[in-house]
């Protein structure tokens, strides 16, 4: 998708005996020993000098902090709570930050509200409850608070704690979406553009994912690209899906990498450039990207701007058939088949990745399964195994797998013969130009009936529709 001589002549003085080396191991320990408590001893008196005025100031604040939110302050409160949350000046702790949220909650103050929904939510301080987290979201939201408003839009949205509810969900991200958080933006883009909770509108959903990625929103800017990129909603601009992409991608985007690099890989526009395709495909597959595993992989099997070297394209496609890549997949399996530079040919581990790839719906892989269990390949020859997985691909649509299973009804091999049947899956294929499958129809038409051909024929259109 691959000696050692005697002691005997060695000058006396040269030669360790068991006694003397432990003699000089002891003494050098006891020396490293020294060095390193020495030197442990200077990293700890540096790190006092360098943490402990900042320790000194977060102590102090804390206190006169603390001094403030015991008078009742409401941001003093929220301030404390967040020192207890974060250990800052104090030793954390999620109960006595609980409290202070609680207190300045309470009081209005809707950071606090958020806070409080945020730990019961997440079960911190000694409490997990959807419902009050829900509760605090709502009284935060009501003030206005964006991040409480996506925060209520995402518990709609995957039913976290309450009934999923699209259209709810849409109420909420809108909300946030309008007081500028761009994560609301992206996903009013996302509900837009799948009409989930709101109409199925492209030309809303690009507003939207613009608006979030004016903000620098790596992810809507890295869904721009594939709007344009695949033409979704939008003329197909490769040009544009390029600028997208490249702005994900500086973020260290992925998969934005990976989709660049495609487009200067075939040169979409951008000039053709296997160089840089190289570079962004080895920088997104450091991060474990599937796709950009893969193209490299493709890289090396198919000397796009390389030498070809098979080995190597084992060794990326392997990292991405791993991650459930299925080309990946059916990439090692052709290999396998085939052998190559540093790869020998394995029918067994070919049978192995084509069948991972087969099973995933990959329909190439599913036609050569079929080819290699009519010919033994790898497996013992099962020809009913070869046509299941000739029909499988079949239905796909492809043509190979149709011309292979119509001569297998047309033969009753591994199928009970029927030529109606074979007329049906042999006419598909010539429809698609597969060479093979015209003379084989003609020859097949001699002997058939007329109603029999007629039933083939209608069976084919059927298809056809």
């Amino acid at each position: 998708m691959g000696k050692q001589g005697g002691l005997a002549g060695i000058a006396p003085r040269y030669v360790v005996t068991k006694s003397n080396y432990i003699g000089r191991f002891m003494r050098g320990n006891q020396v490293l020993k020294k060095k390193l408590i020495y030197s442990a001893a200077l990293l700890f008196i540096a790190a006092c000098l360098v943490f402990l005025p900042a320790c000194g100031r977060d102590t102090a604040s804390f206190k006169k902090t603390m001094e403030k939110a015991e008078a009742g302050e409401p941001l003093a409160q929220l301030e404390l709570g967040l020192m207890y949350s974060q250990g800052r000046g104090v030793t954390r702790d999620d109960k006595e930050a609980l409290k202070w949220f609680s207190k300045a909650a309470l009081q209005g103050n809707s950071e606090a509200q958020l806070k409080m929904g945020r730990m019961h939510a997440e079960g911190l301080g000694g409490l997990h409850n959807h419902e009050e987290a829900l509760r605090w979201y709502l009284m935060a939201a009501e003030q206005e608070n964006a991040e409480a408003r996506f925060t209520l839009g995402i518990m709609y949205d995957e039913g976290l704690g309450v009934h999923q509810d699209y259209e709810e969900a849409a109420k909420w991200y809108r909300m946030a979406a309008e007081q500028g958080n761009s994560e609301a933006q992206l996903k009013m883009g996302r509900m837009h553009a799948e009409g989930r909770g709101v109409t199925l509108n492209h030309g809303e959903a690009l507003r939207w994912y613009l608006m979030a990625a004016e903000q620098e929103n790596t992810e809507a800017r890295f869904t721009l690209g594939i709007m344009y990129d695949e033409g979704l909603g939008v003329h197909q601009n490769y040009e544009e899906a390029a600028k997208w992409y490249r702005m994900a991608a500086s973020k260290g985007d992925a998969s934005a990498q990976c989709r660049l690099g495609i487009l200067y890989a075939y040169g979409r526009g951008v000039r053709s450039d296997y160089i840089e395709a190289h570079e962004l495909w080895k920088r997104a597959a450091s991060q474990g990207n599937a796709c950009a595993q893969f193209n490299l992989g493709r890289m090396y099997n198919f000397r796009m701007g390389t030498l070809r070297n098979e080995a190597e394209a084992v060794k990326w496609y392997s990292m991405a058939a791993e991650q459930g890549h299925r080309d990946a997949q059916y990439g090692l399996g052709l290999i396998y088949y085939h052998g190559g530079r540093g790869v020998r040919q394995d029918y067994g581990t070919s049978v192995k990745w084509h069948t991972v790839a087969a099973e995933g719906g990959h329909s190439d892989a599913q036609y050569t399964l079929g080819m290699m269990y009519s010919k033994g390949l790898g497996v013992a020859t099962d020809n009913m195994e070869a046509a299941r997985w000739y029909s499988i691909a079949a239905e796909q649509g492809d043509p190979g797998a149709r011309y292979e299973l119509g001569t297998m009804y047309a033969e009753g091999r591994g199928v009970e013969k029927n030529y109606v049947l074979a007329y049906k899956w042999l006419a598909l294929a010539s429809a698609q130009k597969y060479e093979e499958a015209e003379e084989s129809l003609r020859n097949l038409k001699e002997k058939m009936s007329l109603e029999q051909i007629d039933e083939g024929e209608k069976l084919s259109m059927d298809r056809k529709n």
